[in-house]
C-alpha cells in the first residue's frame, strides 16, 4: 500500500507540484518587456496586418500564429509581459511532463536493476524515487536557455511543450497500451513540425522508438495508415500562410510560393553544416546516453566467471557515471555543450542580430537521461541494495555509502549551483533592449516623424517602445529595405494617406522603384515631415541629407544646393550629445560587464551602441576635440571588441595627438585589416566610419563606383584635410565632381592642382590627367572649343598617348561631331590596329552615320581576335537588323544568349529580328522573357502587340497596345500611329 501510495505521488502530484513551483520561479524572473529571441514573436502579434510581412514569410510559424492570436487583444503595454507569461506557463508544463516522463522511465536495463527493482513494469519503487523526476526537473528548469525561453517569449518553450508530450506519449504506451497514446503523439508530431524544424530531424528518431515499441505490429497496414493519417493532420497547418496570402496577398507571394517559403526555411536550416556538427556534439550528452537507456542489456556478454560479471558491472557503473557527469557539465554551459558551440562557431562570427539555433530538444532529452541515472545509482548503491539475495561484499558495504553521498551532494549542489550561475544574468537581460529601445526614442521630437532603418530588429524595438506611449501611433516607421518595393510603399500609403506620398499602380506587386525615384521620394518627404534615421548608415538615401546626431538617432538634412560638405555641428548641438553619452557611460560600462560573461543580447545592443559611439567618435575628430574622441571610441571599443573600425580609428587618434605612429591601415589589404569583411558595404553597416586618410581615400573610391559621388566627395575632401599634398585625392576629388555634373568645382579643384605646381610638380602623366579633366570639365560647361583647343595641344605633345585620344574621340561623340571622332579613331588604330576598345567605338560611329558596310569591318576585326566579345556580337546583330538582314541577325544575338541569358538587349534584337521575319511564337517568347526581366519597357508591349495584331487575336492586341501608350512617350509619331489603330481596334470589337 505504502509503493502504491508513493508510485501515484511520482507519478502524478509530484509533476504538478513541480509544474506549479516552476510557474511561480519563471514569474518571478519574468522578462518584463522583450529579448532579442523574443522579439520577432511579440512583433508578429504587434503587427496591424494579419499576413507576415514577406521578410517575415520564410520564418512563419503556424501554430505560433494560432495559439498566440488571442494576444493580438490585449493593449499594446500588456503584450510583451502576456506573451511572456505565457512562455513561463509551457516551460513549467514541460517541466511537469519531463517529470512524468522520467517517473515512466523502466529499471531494468541492467543484470543489476533487475535484481533490485522488482515492481510492475519496473518503475522505480525505491523510498527515494522522487528523487530523479525533481533533479532533472531542476537541471533541465535552471540551465540557461531554458530558463532565458521560459521567462521570455521566443515560441521555443511552445515547440518543447509539443515535444515533451511526444514523449510522454511513447513512455505511456509501454505501461498502458492504448493505441490512442500514439495516435495523439503522431497528430501532435504533425503539428510541431510545421513550426519546428528540429521535429523534422528528430523524424528518423521518433520512427525507430515506434518500431521499438511495436514490433512487428508497426508494419501493419492499418497502424500505419492511422498513424499516417493523423500525421498529416498535423501537417495541415502548413497551409495556413499560403491561406492567408490567398485572402490577402499585397505583395504577390501567392499560394505556392507562400508554401514553398517555409519549407525551403527549414530545409536549409537542416543542411546548414555548422548547425549539423553542432547537433552531432549535443547529441554526445543526449541521443547517445538514451540509446544506452533503451537498450535491455543481457545478464551476461558469453561471460561467466565471478571476475567477469564484476567487470561487466563496473564497466556499466562507469559507464552510467560519465553520462551522468557529462550530462551535468552541459547544464553548466561547458564547451561541448550546445549553447557554447553556437556562441563560438555562429553567433561570435556573424554581424547581423540573431538569437541562434537553441537545441532545447537536446537540453531536454539530457534531463530525461540525468533522472535516469541518478534513479540508476539510487537503486544500484541504495538501501535496497542491502536487501538482496545475493552476498555483499565488505567492499560494496563502503563503497555504497560514499557513492550515495556523492549522488546526494550532486543532486543538491547542480540546481544550486545554476541558480548561482544562471539569475543574475537572467536579471540583468531583461532590461538590455528595453533600455536601448527607450535611448533611441529618447533623440526624436515631441512632434510626429517619420523613422527609416535598414535593420528590422532596431526597427522593431522602437515601434514597440512608441506603441507603448500615449500619442506615438502616428510616427511612420519605414524599412529602406523594404521601400524599393512597390507594394510595401502602398501599404505605408494606406495607413498614413495625408503623409506618405500614392505611388502609380504598379504592374506587378512585386514591382521595384528605381533609386533615383528613391532619393527623390526621401527628399519630398524630409520637406514635409522630420525625417530621422535610426542608426548612422551610408548608401544612396545619404546622398542628398547629411546626419544631424540625436544621441542614437540621427536628423536627415537636406544639403543647400551645390553643396559638398555639410556644416559642423552647432555648440548646442555637440553639448546635447555629449551629454546623452555622459549619462549613458555607467549603463553602458555595466552593459560591458553583460558583453564579457557571453551574452548575446548584451553583445548585439553592444554593437549598436559601440557604432553609434565610433560614428560620434569619428565627429569629435574631424572638429579637432581629439581627446573627447578618443574618449567616445574607448567606449565604444569596450562595448564591441571586434570594432575594426574603432581600432583604426583609435590609431589614428593616437598619430594626430602625437602619441602614436602613422596608421598602418592603407597599407594592409583589406582581407588583412578586416577578416571577415570582404566588402566596405559590410564593413561600415556594422561598424561604423573610419577616419584615417588612406582608408578614407579607399572608401572614397568605393563610394564613385557605386556613383554616390557626395559620399565620395566627402571622403576625398576629408583626405585633403589631413594630408593636403595628396596628389591622388586631388584628381579623384575633380573627377568626382565631374561625374557629378559639377563642372566648376571640377575646375576649382583642377586650378589648385596648376598653382600648386611650382611647390609639387607634376610627371608628364599627371599633365596629361590634369588636361583630359580640364577639357571634361569645360565640355561641360558646354564650352567645346575650349576644350578641343587643351586636348589637341596636348596631343600635339604628346601624339603618341592613347589617353588623350580617347577624350577627343569622347568629346566629338557629345558634340556630334562624328567625322572628327573617326578621325582621331583612325589615328588610335594607326598605333594599335587591335585596339578592341577603338574597333568598338568605330563601329558605333559608323552605325550612327549609316555606314555599315564600315562598322561590319570593325565588328569583324574584334571578333576576329575574340569570338565571345558580347558587344561585338550586339553589334553585328545590330547591323544585321539595320540592314534589313533580320535572318543574320539572329545567329550572333543567340551567341550572346547562350553567355549571358537574360541579357536584355540580345533579347529584345532578337525579339525584332524574329518578329520581322515573320517568327512568331519565337518573339513572342523573347517579348514575354523581357516582360518578366523589364515590366514597364514600353518596347516590349509594342511587339506583342503587333504579334497578336498579325494572329488578329483582337483582345489581345488591345491589351497590349493599351499598355503601351501608357508607358510610351505620348508625342512621338509611333504612339499615335499605334493610338489610331487601337482605336479601330476597338471600334471593330464592339461592332
Amino acid at each position: 500500500m505504502e509503493n502504491q501510495e508513493q508510485s501515484a505521488f511520482v507519478q502524478s502530484r509530484l509533476p504538478w507540484l513541480i509544474t506549479a513551483t516552476a510557474l511561480v520561479v519563471y514569474a518571478l524572473t519574468l522578462n518584463r518587456w522583450v529579448s532579442l529571441s523574443s522579439l520577432p514573436i511579440v512583433a508578429g502579434v504587434a503587427r496591424e496586418t494579419l499576413a507576415p510581412s514577406i521578410n517575415e514569410a520564410v520564418g512563419f510559424q503556424p501554430l505560433h500564429f494560432l495559439v498566440l492570436l488571442p494576444f493580438r487583444l490585449l493593449p499594446a503595454a500588456w503584450q510583451p509581459v502576456g506573451l511572456n507569461l505565457f512562455a513561463a506557463i509551457c516551460g513549467a508544463l514541460t517541466l511537469g511532463l519531463l517529470a512524468r516522463s522520467v517517473a515512466l522511465l523502466p529499471h531494468d536495463r541492467t543484470r543489476e536493476q533487475r535484481q533490485r527493482e522488482r515492481s510492475e513494469f519496473s518503475l522505480l519503487s525505491i523510498p527515494a524515487a522522487w528523487v530523479p523526476p525533481l533533479f532533472a526537473a531542476l537541471v533541465c528548469g535552471l540551465q540557461s536557455t531554458f530558463w532565458e525561453h521560459a521567462t521570455a517569449a521566443t515560441g521555443e518553450m511552445l515547440d518543447l511543450l509539443l515535444f515533451a508530450y511526444v514523449i510522454r506519449c511513447l513512455l505511456a504506451y509501454r505501461s498502458d497500451t492504448r493505441g490512442s497514446w500514439l495516435t495523439r503523439s503522431a497528430l501532435v508530431y504533425g503539428i510541431a513540425a510545421t513550426s519546428n524544424f528540429g521535429m523534422i530531424g528528430f523524424f528518423p528518431a521518433y520512427l525507430l522508438a515506434l518500431i521499438w515499441i511495436k514490433g512487428l505490429s508497426f508494419f501493419e497496414f492499418r497502424f500505419l495508415a492511422r498513424m499516417f493519417g493523423w500525421g498529416a493532420a498535423g501537417l495541415t497547418l502548413y497551409l495556413l500562410l499560403p491561406l492567408l496570402y490567398a485572402i490577402n496577398d499585397p505583395s504577390g507571394l501567392g499560394f505556392w510560393r507562400a508554401l514553398r517559403l517555409p519549407l525551403v526555411g527549414e530545409k536549409g536550416a537542416l543542411l546548414f553544416p555548422p548547425l549539423r556538427s553542432i547537433a552531432l556534439c549535443a547529441g554526445l550528452t543526449s541521443l547517445l546516453p538514451l540509446l544506452l537507456i533503451g537498450i535491455r542489456w543481457p545478464s551476461t556478454f558469453g561471460e561467466t566467471s565471478p571476475v567477469g560479471a564484476a567487470v561487466t558491472a563496473l564497466m556499466f557503473r562507469g559507464v552510467h557515471a560519465a553520462f551522468l557527469a557529462a550530462g551535468i557539465w552541459t547544464a553548466f554551459d561547458a564547451q561541448i555543450s550546445a549553447r557554447s558551440l553556437v556562441d563560438k562557431r555562429l553567433l561570435q562570427q556573424i554581424d547581423d542580430p540573431w538569437y541562434g539555433v537553441n537545441f532545447l530538444t537536446f537540453y531536454y532529452l539530457g534531463a530525461i537521461c540525468l533522472g535516469y541515472f541518478v534513479g540508476y545509482f539510487l537503486l544500484v548503491f541504495g538501501r535496497s541494495a542491502t536487501q538482496t539475495r545475493q552476498k555483499i561484499s565488505p567492499t560494496a558495504r563502503l563503497v555504497n555509502p560514499l557513492v550515495m553521498l556523492a549522488v546526494g551532494i550532486t543532486v543538491i549542489a547542480a540546481p544550486v549551483g545554476l541558480v548561482y550561475r544562471n539569475l543574475p544574468l537572467i536579471r540583468a537581460n531583461s532590461s538590455l533592449l528595453r533600455d536601448f529601445a527607450g535611448l533611441t526614442t529618447l533623440g526624436f521630437p515631441a512632434h510626429d516623424i517619420i523613422a527609416l532603418s535598414d535593420q528590422p530588429y532596431i526597427l522593431a524595438l522602437t515601434g514597440l517602445n512608441l506603441r507603448q506611449k500615449a500619442g506615438a501611433d502616428q510616427t511612420i516607421l519605414a524599412d529602406t529595405g523594404l521601400m524599393p518595393f512597390a507594394f510595401y510603399q502602398q501599404a505605408l500609403h494606406r495607413r498614413f494617406p495625408a503623409r506618405w506620398p500614392e505611388l502609380p499602380p504598379p504592374e506587378t506587386p512585386m514591382a521595384t522603384l528605381d533609386r533615383s525615384y528613391l532619393m527623390y521620394q526621401a527628399s519630398v518627404l524630409a520637406h514635409s515631415n522630420d525625417v530621422y534615421y535610426l542608426h548612422p548608415s551610408f548608401g544612396y538615401y545619404f546622398e542628398p541629407f547629411y546626419l544631424q546626431p540625436h544621441g542614437l538617432v540621427y536628423h536627415l538634412q537636406p544639403y543647400a544646393t551645390n553643396a559638398i560638405t555639410y556644416p559642423p555641428p552647432s555648440d548646442a548641438l555637440i553639448k546635447e550629445n555629449q551629454e546623452f553619452w555622459s549619462q549613458a557611460r555607467p549603463a553602458l560600462e555595466r552593459l560591458a560587464t553583460l558583453i564579457g560573461k557571453r551574452i548575446n543580447d548584451a553583445r548585439v545592443v553592444g554593437r549598436w551602441y559601440s557604432r553609434a559611439l565610433d560614428w560620434w567618435g569619428v565627429e569629435l575628430q574631424k572638429l579637432g576635440r581629439l581627446e573627447d574622441a578618443a574618449l567616445a571610441l574607448q567606449l565604444a571599443r569596450t562595448l564591441n571588441p571586434q570594432n575594426v573600425a574603432v581600432d583604426i580609428n583609435l590609431s589614428f587618434n593616437q598619430t594626430l595627438r602625437g602619441r602614436g605612429t602613422e596608421s598602418s591601415a592603407a597599407s594592409q589589404s583589406l582581407e588583412e585589416k578586416f577578416g571577415r569583411y570582404q566588402t566596405w558595404n559590410a564593413l561600415l553597416a556594422v561598424n561604423g566610419p573610419i577616419d584615417d586618410p588612406g582608408i578614407c581615400l579607399r572608401l572614397g573610391k568605393t563610394f564613385a563606383s557605386q556613383s554616390l559621388f557626395r559620399q565620395a566627395a566627402l571622403q576625398f575632401t576629408r583626405v585633403l584635410q589631413l594630408e593636403p599634398d595628396n596628389l591622388e585625392a586631388r584628381f579623384w576629388l575633380a573627377n568626382v565632381f565631374l561625374l557629378g555634373q559639377l563642372p566648376e568645382k571640377a575646375l576649382e579643384v583642377a586650378g589648385e592642382i596648376r598653382a600648386r605646381q611650382a611647390t609639387h610638380p607634376l610627371n608628364s602623366t599627371n599633365l596629361i590627367d590634369l588636361v583630359r579633366l580640364e577639357s571634361m570639365a569645360h565640355l561641360g560647361k558646354g564650352d567645346t572649343n575650349t576644350a578641343e583647343r587643351l586636348l589637341l595641344a596636348a596631343h600635339r605633345q604628346h601624339p603618341q598617348n592613347n589617353a588623350l585620344l580617347d577624350s577627343l574621340v569622347q568629346l566629338y561623340v557629345q558634340a556630334n561631331l562624328l567625322t572628327n571622332a573617326l578621325a582621331a579613331l583612325d589615328e588610335q588604330l594607326k598605333l594599335k590596329p587591335d585596339n578592341a576598345a577603338a574597333l568598338l567605338s568605330k563601329a558605333y560611329i559608323c552605325m550612327k552615320l549609316e555606314t555599315y558596310d564600315q562598322a561590319g569591318a570593325a565588328i569583324a576585326a574584334v571578333l576576329k581576335s575574340d569570338p565571345e566579345n558580347v558587344q561585338a556580337l550586339l553589334d553585328k546583330g545590330a547591323i544585321c537588323i539595320q540592314t534589313k538582314a533580320y535572318k543574320d541577325a539572329v545567329a550572333p544575338l543567340n551567341q550572346v544568349l547562350k553567355l549571358q541569358p537574360n541579357n536584355p538587349v540580345a533579347l529584345m534584337n532578337r525579339a525584332i529580328a524574329n518578329l520581322q521575319n515573320d517568327q512568331l511564337d519565337a518573339a513572342q517568347r523573347d517579348y514575354e522573357t523581357l516582360q518578366k526581366l523589364l515590366p514597364g519597357i514600353h518596347r516590349v508591349y509594342y511587339g506583342l502587340g503587333e504579334i497578336a495584331f498579325r494572329r488578329k487575336d483582337v483582345p489581345a492586341a488591345i491589351k497590349h497596345y493599351d499598355a503601351y501608350l501608357k508607358h510610351a512617350p505620348p508625342d512621338t509619331e509611333e504612339a499615335k500611329q499605334i493610338a489610331q489603330r487601337l482605336s479601330q481596334l476597338k471600334a471593330s470589337s464592339d461592332h
